[in-house]
């Protein structure tokens, strides 16, 4: 243990409490190394790295000690561990004129009494010696073979004084002897310690046999006063635990599980592990998997999930349920420490209908901003990013026999999509065999609902008569995809170039030319390649991929590059008319992923007596030629089982920009992806967790000065190069008071808008449940409503209750009253004029 010394009282201390006579080595002579104990610093874990206490260790000129810590702008040898303070220590040599020999009694060198002092600057951590904690400002001094530890930082340090080779094996030796004894000092008061304690047990059982035959012949008061006082003496002692130990049915039991878990584990891992190589040659977003169990805060238990979109930037995505319900979540909203039902949490639930309609398609805009649902009504709704509703489309006419007079859908609509590069542009198709387009910013209204500009029937190829459409897709600036019931893949150019046919067009060709097959030919689903150059279309039997480029387009007799049937009898599919793709491209268009639910056996519910059924969901993978060939490859280079998965599958979503994978099931939605090649997305939850868990700093930390200059922003810009800004950036994760301070705001916006452009007050309307209406109007339409309820009656009638006490005798004639002959007639008149009366 190193000694505690006393510094000269006489000599002057600066601010650290070193002496002024202290140096950085042994002797004021740097040169003069020979014959002098220098003092080294030797790293445990590597013997090789060596720090000699020199004149050559100072790198602040001004000071007569070495300084000691984090900080690198004063601190001479700097450690950057997170538990040493700024300015930790100070190591120095000093000469202490009042003992001419160390206090052990020996010398390290006979020309020189300069000895080497550390002193720890009152930090949080402290500084160790041989693992006792040094006093704060009191120097210490440091002997031959000594530990020093700073902090909680490691490695630790060896103090070497450098003399000829017999000191230093002889320090050796005494440094070994030291330790060897204090293993025996620890291993000796171990043992004493269990012999202590197995003697107060022997105690405390012979204390209670006494107890016991004292209790025996102790009656009444006496009796319980002593029970309580040993049970105060035995809550004073140290409790003690005993470790329980499993029978040996039990560890046969356990040792069965640990199998079987270890058994699952390799059936997960062997599918990935065998195509390891495809994953990489096509860069797959595998293995990595999150699945998470959808729960909502409805009412009902039992939704179904029916669709799901996300949007262009990747960054948010919205599931909906088949009871009208829509939940929105972001990527960067979720727990950091959790990924699970937990940490997956929506910041918006959405009620599309009150009714309770599924809803059947959603689409994002371009920009993100807002998305479109649309339900198994005629009228769908746009939603900004918040879930807020903006807007909803009129319904037409249904007693009008032809779509194209009416002004908005007049059935079911199937699908919707928006445009990939006007943001303003939406399409639409519906059973009633129209295709629409809307124009959501500058489009006309009918009480307050949007008007449809343009209106295309769509019709079969072949017979020319009108079809359904099944599903749509929007691709590229131009591109519009439909799938129809008659089994046509139909393309219209946009802006349209014709609205009595497509551009292209193709019949899906099955070997049988019976009903079933007929039926089996209808589309259910389609998909388009991010670069729009391949087409899949999805029926009950098949899928069938296309190759639609400048030199080969789509027509009629197109063969497609590649087939992959689909099982008829253990498949499941959710639903006939369900446009939600079951398959998509990659970002690259190289592979196409399928996703299929197959029904493997039915298992018995105890509870209600009832066959419930088990599915399996699989990921398959296809690499699609580049020609059609005549004996193609019809096996998947890679298939993955989803054992999260216990559901039928919903629909397949692979994000260009992310390369993930968001496969939804009616119960519960899953994210694949790699670490490897996806990017952002579910990464971003990993890296946040990854950076709060990582136990050392990479940056090392300035004063803060330096740390305030770095991070404040240049002048002249209003954003850093450093600084990220997402596009759809939530602002405290959408809450309601975010929500009611926009409606506010708008409200303002729109108020101050009217006065400036001096807008009248807008009449009452005879509902008074809007807060644009005066108290004074709905009072004086309440006063004057029984006189203007004039239907059914004679108007002679009510024209005179109006003009009743009223003359409508100008003030010109009113004094000519007189004059009027109404009595008398004029030869009357005349006689009495005569007559001189």
């Amino acid at each position: 243990m190193a000694s505690i010394a006393t510094n000269n009282k006489n000599d002057e201390s600066n601010e650290f409490g070193v002496p002024s006579s202290a140096t950085c080595s042994p002797t004021n002579d740097v040169d003069v190394v020979t014959g002098v104990a220098v003092a080294r610093l030797k790293f445990n874990d590597d013997s090789s790295n060596i720090l000699t206490v020199h004149e050559s260790s100072r790198v602040h000129k001004t000071h007569n000690f070495l300084l000691l810590g984090r900080q690198a702008s004063t601190c001479d040898i700097r450690i950057t561990h997170k538990s040493l303070s700024r300015q930790h220590a100070v190591l120095y040599y000093y000469y202490d004129h009042s003992d001419n020999d160390i206090e052990n009694g020996t010398s390290y060198n006979n020309n020189s009494n300069n000895k080497l002092y550390v002193m720890d600057l009152n930090t949080k951590s402290g500084t160790f010696i041989n693992q006792h904690r040094l006093v704060s400002k009191t120097p210490t001094l440091l002997q031959d073979g000594d530990i020093i530890q700073f902090g909680k930082a490691q490695p630790t340090f060896t103090v070497d004084y450098n003399l000829n080779n017999t000191n230093s094996s002889n320090n050796n030796n005494s440094s070994k002897k030291e330790e060897e004894q204090q293993q025996q000092q620890q291993e000796e008061e171990e043992e004493t310690e269990i012999t202590a304690v197995a003697k107060e047990k022997e105690q405390d059982a012979s204390s209670f046999l006494l107890d016991k035959k004292q209790s025996e012949l102790m009656t009444g008061r006496e009796k319980r006063q002593a029970e309580i006082a040993a049970m105060m003496a035995s809550l004073e002692k140290a409790p003690t635990y005993t470790k329980y130990e499993l029978s040996e049915q039990e560890k046969l039991q356990q040792q069965q599980r640990d199998k079987a878990s270890k058994q699952q584990q390799l059936q997960q891992e062997q599918v990935i592990f065998e195509s390891h190589p495809m994953i990489d040659k096509y860069r797959l977003p595998f293995p990595e998997t999150s699945p998470i169990t959808e729960t909502t805060t409805t009412s009902s238990s039992s939704t179904i999930i029916s669709n799901r979109a996300m949007d262009p930037s990747g960054t948010r995505f919205a599931i909906a349920h088949m009871d009208s319900s829509l939940l929105l979540y972001d990527f960067a909203g979720w727990s950091s420490s959790i990924i699970g039902p937990a940490g997956a949490t929506a910041f918006a639930n959405v009620l599309v209908e009150t009714d309770g309609h599924p809803i059947r398609s959603i689409s994002y805009s371009p920009n993100g901003d807002r998305f479109v649902v649309a339900t198994h009504s005629a009228q769908p709704k746009v939603y900004d990013k918040e879930g807020e509703e903006l807007l909803q489309w009129v319904r037409g006419d249904v007693y009008v026999t032809d779509p194209t007079r009416t002004i908005g859908h007049t059935a079911v609509v199937n699908s919707v999509s928006w445009h990939a590069m006007d943001k303003s542009i939406v399409f639409s198709t519906s059973r009633d065999g129209s295709l629409r387009v809307w124009n959501v910013d500058n489009g006309k209204l009918s009480f307050g609902m949007l008007k449809c500009e343009t209106v295309i029937m769509i019709k079969n190829p072949k017979t020319g008569r009108k079809t359904i459409p099944t599903c749509m897709v929007m691709v590229g600036p131009s591109s519009i995809w439909l799938g129809t019931e008659c089994g046509s893949i139909q393309r219209y150019q946009y802006p349209f170039i014709s609205k009595l046919r497509p551009q292209q067009s193709t019949m899906i060709v099955d070997d049988n030319n019976d009903k079933a097959a007929a039926a089996a030919a209808s589309v259910i689903c389609i998909a388009i390649s991010g670069d729009g150059t391949k087409v899949a279309a999805r029926t009950k039997s098949a899928i069938h991929v296309y190759n639609h480029t400048s030199t080969q387009k789509l027509s009629t007799s197109s063969t497609p590059l590649l087939t992959i049937p689909i099982p008829e009898e253990k498949t499941v599919v959710l639903q006939d008319d369900n446009p939600t793709p079951t398959m998509d491209f990659s970002p690259n268009g190289k592979t196409i992923c399928v996703g299929i639910t197959i029904a493997v056996s039915n298992a018995e519910d105890n509870n209600n007596n009832n066959q419930k059924k088990v599915y399996q969901t699989y990921l398959q993978m296809y690499s699609i030629p580049k020609e059609p060939k005549t004996k193609r490859r019809k096996k998947p280079i890679f298939s993955m089982h989803l054992t999260e998965c216990q559901s039928p599958l919903v629909g397949i979503l692979w994000h260009s920009k992310l390369n993930q994978i968001l496969v939804t099931t009616t119960k519960e939605f899953q994210v694949c992806y790699s670490l490897e090649y996806s990017k952002k997305g579910m990464l971003l939850n990993l890296r946040r967790r990854q950076q709060q868990q990582r136990s050392k700093r990479r940056r090392a930390e300035d004063d803060l000065q330096d740390l305030y200059a770095s991070r404040a922003p240049q002048a002249g810009t209003a954003i850093r190069d450093d600084e990220i800004i997402a596009p759809n950036a939530l602002p405290l994760f959408g809450g309601q008071s975010h929500r009611k301070k926009k409606m506010k705001e708008q409200q303002q916006e729109q108020h101050e808008r009217d006065k400036a452009q001096h807008k009248p007050q807008p009449p009452a309307r005879g509902v008074y449940n809007t807060n644009t209406t005066l108290f004074n109007q709905m009072v004086m339409d309440n006063r004057t409503a029984n006189l203007k309820q004039i239907a059914g009656r004679d108007p002679r009638e009510a024209l005179a209750q109006y003009s009743e006490g009223k003359s409508y005798i100008g003030q010109a004639y009113a004094g000519n009253k007189e004059r009027i002959l109404t009595d008398k007639t004029v030869e009357e008149e005349e006689d009495e004029m005569k007559n001189g009366k």
